[in-house]
C-alpha cells in the first residue's frame, strides 16, 4: 500500500488534466507508428522513430511531474529569466549557431548530445506567464496604461525576433497576448488600436515583399518569399498561371491532406491502413491530423477535437476556482496557446488557412514540441495543486480557529453571576 501511495502521490494536480495528457500521449504513439513511414524509410529500420518519440514523451512527462510539484512563487520569479534565455537563444539562431531545417533557420543544436530545439517554444511558453504576472501589477489607471505598453512592447519584440523564421508562431504569440489582455478587461479601444496598427504593418510588409526582388534580402529574411507564396496560394486559389515551385509544393501537400481526409469517410480505413502516409509530405508532423482522420474517420477526428476542448474547459474550471489573478491569467493563457495551436494545425490540413507548419500539440513528431507541450501541462498542474493546497490550509486554519473559541456555559453564569 505504501509503494502505491508513493507512486500516486507523484501525480499532483487536477486528475482530468493528467488523463488528457496520457490520452494525447497514447494517440501520438499510435499515430506516429502509422504515419511515420517516411521516417522509417530514412532510418532504415522500423523501430527508431517510434522509440525516439516515446523517449521524448517519457522525458516530457518526467519534466511535467517535476514542474507540477514546483513552488508557484518561485515559478513567478524564474519565468523572467527563462524568457530572457529564450530570447537570447532565439537571437543566436540568426548567427552561425542557427540550424536550418526544411528551409527555416529556427533551431539551435545542443552541444555534446547533438539534439536540436526551437528557442521560440521557450518564448511562447514563458511569455504567457510573464504577461500574467505583469497584469497583476495593475492597480490604477496610471499603472494600467504603463503595463499595457510594457506588455505590448515585450510581446511585439518577442514576435519580431521569431518572425524571420516562423511567421505563424510570431502571430500566435502576439494573438495570445491580446487575448489575455482582453480577458483582463483592458480597454477595448487600446486593443483595437493595436490590432489596426498590426494590420497596417502586415499589409505594408506584404507590399514590400511584392516589390523587392528575390535574392536582394539577407538570408535571415529570405523566408518572407515563402510566406508570400503561401498567402498568394491561399487567397488566389490553385488555378493561376506561372505557379512557382514553392506553390506547387505547398499545393501538393494540401491536396494530399484533403485526399487523406476524404478517404477517411465516417468510420475510417482502419489503424495502420492509411493510403496517403507514403505520399503526404510531413505526414508524421504538420499533416498528422490528416492521417488520423483517414484511418479513424469522423469518430477519430471528433475524439481529437474533444480532447483539446476538454483541456480548455478544464483550464477554465481551474481558473474560476482560483482567487489569484496570476493563476487565473496564466492557466487560461497556457491552455489557449495549446488549443489555438491545435486549431491552426487542423484548419491548415483541411485548407482553411495557408500552410503554417504548426504541429499538433503532443501528437506531431518533434522533440522540442513534445517536451514543451508536457511543460505546459506541468505548469497547469502546478497552479491547480497550489490552489488546492492553499484552500486546504485556509480550511485547516478556519477549523482550528473555530475549535479555539471558548465554550460559555450560560446556565452556570445564571446560577453563579
Amino acid at each position: 500500500m505504501g509503494n502505491k501511495r508513493n507512486f500516486t502521490s507523484l501525480f499532483k494536480g487536477d486528475k482530468t488534466i493528467w488523463v488528457l495528457l496520457f490520452f494525447l500521449s497514447a494517440v501520438s504513439i499510435i499515430a506516429l507508428y502509422s504515419a511515420g513511414s517516411e521516417l522509417v524509410f530514412s532510418k532504415k529500420y522500423s523501430v527508431s522513430p517510434i522509440l525516439k518519440h516515446t523517449l521524448f514523451l517519457i522525458i516530457g512527462i518526467g519534466l511535467c511531474i517535476w514542474v507540477s510539484h514546483g513552488n508557484v512563487y518561485r515559478i513567478r520569479m524564474y519565468v523572467y529569466g527563462l524568457l530572457a534565455l529564450g530570447i537570447v537563444l532565439q537571437l543566436l539562431t540568426f548567427t552561425g549557431l542557427g540550424v536550418k531545417i526544411n528551409g527555416a533557420r529556427r533551431w539551435i543544436r545542443l552541444p555534446l548530445i547533438g539534439l536540436t530545439f526551437q528557442p521560440s517554444e521557450l518564448i511562447k511558453l514563458f511569455l504567457v506567464m510573464v504577461v500574467a504576472d505583469l497584469l497583476t501589477h495593475i492597480k490604477d489607471e496610471e499603472s494600467l496604461w504603463l503595463y499595457f505598453k510594457i506588455i505590448i512592447g515585450l510581446s511585439g519584440f518577442c514576435a519580431a525576433i521569431i518572425l524571420p523564421s516562423n511567421l505563424s508562431t510570431a502571430i500566435l504569440v502576439f494573438f495570445i497576448t491580446l487575448t489575455m489582455l482582453f480577458i483582463a478587461q483592458i480597454p477595448g479601444k487600446w486593443l483595437l488600436m493595436t490590432i489596426a496598427t498590426l494590420m497596417i504593418v502586415a499589409v505594408t510588409g506584404y507590399g514590400l515583399v511584392k516589390i523587392i526582388p528575390r535574392g536582394s534580402v539577407p538570408e535571415m529574411f529570405e523566408r518572407v518569399y515563402t510566406w508570400e507564396s503561401r498567402i498568394d496560394q491561399f487567397i488566389q486559389g490553385k488555378n493561376k498561371d506561372n505557379v512557382s515551385d514553392e506553390d506547387k509544393k505547398n499545393n501538393y501537400q494540401i491536396l494530399m491532406g484533403k485526399t487523406a481526409i476524404a478517404n477517411g469517410r465516417f468510420l475510417g480505413q482502419g489503424i495502420g491502413k492509411s493510403q496517403m502516409k507514403n505520399v503526404l509530405p510531413l505526414a508524421f508532423a504538420d499533416s498528422i491530423f490528416a492521417i488520423i482522420v483517414e484511418e479513424t474517420g469522423v469518430w477519430g477526428m471528433t475524439f481529437i477535437i474533444l480532447l483539446y476542448l476538454a483541456l480548455l474547459f478544464r483550464a477554465g474550471h481551474i481558473a474560476r476556482r482560483s482567487d489569484k489573478q496570476f493563476t487565473q491569467m496564466a492557466v487560461m493563457g497556457l491552455a489557449l496557446t495549446l488549443v489555438l495551436q491545435a486549431v491552426i494545425s487542423m484548419l491548415v490540413v483541411v485548407d482553411f488557412g495557408p500552410t503554417t507548419g504548426q504541429p499538433l500539440p503532443l501528437i506531431s513528431h518533434g522533440g522540442t514540441s513534445v517536451i514543451a507541450t508536457c511543460l505546459y501541462f506541468g505548469f497547469l498542474l502546478a497552479f491547480d495543486r497550489d490552489m488546492m493546497e492553499s484552500r486546504a490550509k485556509d480550511e485547516q486554519v478556519r477549523t482550528e480557529s473555530e475549535n479555539d473559541v471558548p465554550v460559555v456555559d450560560l446556565e452556570e453564569q445564571v446560577t453563579n453571576p
